[in-house]
């Protein structure tokens, strides 16, 4: 004869009662989750970025939906609160309702998963709804940027050079990956970034942020910076001083040709914050500029429109003939001249200078 449970009148096993009643009626009458369990929580967000507050009074920041932010919290909270192994739960379905400028509320559901040794670990869905109060206010980040705060200005150039657009863009997208590692610092911001031909500027949050920044484009782009600072003013009695960062981009780059006056040809073989090294192709010495010497204006860098193509027509015992592909002019060099060997019909790019082709590279 089956067995119904005396509240809901369902059909069920016997063996898979808990006193009595199905597994259902049971933890209505005994649930899991009492309604009481969040009585002590709370949700403060920033009305303006969606930061969340701990209950330490501390900032943090996501990049992910506030939803699915308040139910990671809520599920750590419950963690906390359910110590029984044969309990497990999913949070789901959480949508936030505003009731004020300051305050509203987030309601989810919970799917209790009940594992219940005596029934052979048989698991039980038990699904409740839940409300949390939540509260809006304004994060110590957007405080300081709502009130125009900075403690520093960083300034990017190129050596005697404009930035170019895709400078521009290489600087700003740096400059957001770099910010990430200061997501929860309350001055961890750019308050106001400014583009013009000749430089792009920053004003950051922070000062040690703004050194940051200096160092990592001294080690990763060789730039050249140079760190000053000012006194801004006083605050408490003590004085406040506003930091700039002068960060100078190289103007050149290695595998850059420039042309040293009437003297050589060179290639840029390295780069680095005071200068540059490198390998003349005209005399074969190696030269290093510093950044002083880069603002000569007998260095200069060899535009695509000077390389020219050459073409070997024929080929001696030591010697090859070639022919500009541009003025059709035949020139004859040494086959020591070239460290490859070439055959009829090759092309290669090479610039005349002083007379003489020199090769850059084998098409």
């Amino acid at each position: 004869m089956g067995y119904f449970c005396p509240l809901c009148g369902k059909s069920i096993n016997y063996a898979e009662t808990i006193e009595g009643l199905c597994i259902h009626c049971y933890y209505e009458k005994h649930p899991i989750i009492e309604d009481t369990i969040f009585k002590d929580f709370t949700l403060s967000v920033c009305k303006f970025c969606g930061a969340i507050q701990d209950k330490k009074h501390r900032w943090h920041y996501y990049d992910t939906p506030l939803e699915d932010v308040f139910i990671k919290e809520i599920a750590s909270y419950l963690k906390s609160k359910i110590k029984s192994k044969n309990i497990d739960f999913k949070i789901y379905d959480g949508s936030i309702k505003v009731l004020s400028a300051t305050s509203g509320v987030f309601s989810f559901k919970i799917d209790i998963i009940v594992s219940l040794p005596q029934h052979m670990n048989k698991r039980y869905h038990i699904i409740n709804t839940f409300e949390v109060p939540v509260y809006f206010s304004i994060c110590d980040k957007c405080k300081k940027i709502k009130s125009g705060y900075f403690e520093a200005i960083v300034r990017f150039k190129k050596a005697n050079d404009f930035i170019d657009k895709k400078t521009h863009e290489e600087i700003k997208q740096t400059l957001k990956n770099l910010m990430l590692a200061y997501t929860d610092n309350p001055k961890g911001f750019i308050l106001k970034l400014t583009e013009k031909k000749k430089f792009l500027e920053a004003k950051v949050g922070s000062g040690t942020v703004a050194k940051a920044i200096g160092s990592y484009f001294r080690k990763h782009y060789n730039a050249h910076v140079i760190v000053t600072s000012k006194l801004k003013g006083m605050v408490s009695g003590k004085n406040v001083y506003q930091l700039a960062v002068s960060i100078e981009l190289p103007k050149y780059h290695k595998g850059d040709l420039l042309k040293v006056g009437n003297e050589d040809i060179c290639v840029v073989s390295k780069v680095t914050s005071k200068g540059i090294i490198c390998d003349g192709l005209f005399s074969h010495k190696k030269y290093v500029f510093t950044r002083q010497d880069l603002e000569q204006s007998k260095i200069s860098k060899i535009s695509s429109d000077e390389i020219d193509e050459y073409q070997v027509i024929s080929e001696k015992q030591n010697t090859y003939q070639i022919m500009s592909l541009s003025t059709y002019q035949i020139y004859e060099i040494s086959k020591s001249e070239i460290p490859i060997s070439l055959r009829k019909d090759d092309v290669l790019k090479g610039i005349l200078f002083r007379n003489k082709v020199i090769f850059l590279a084998k098409k």
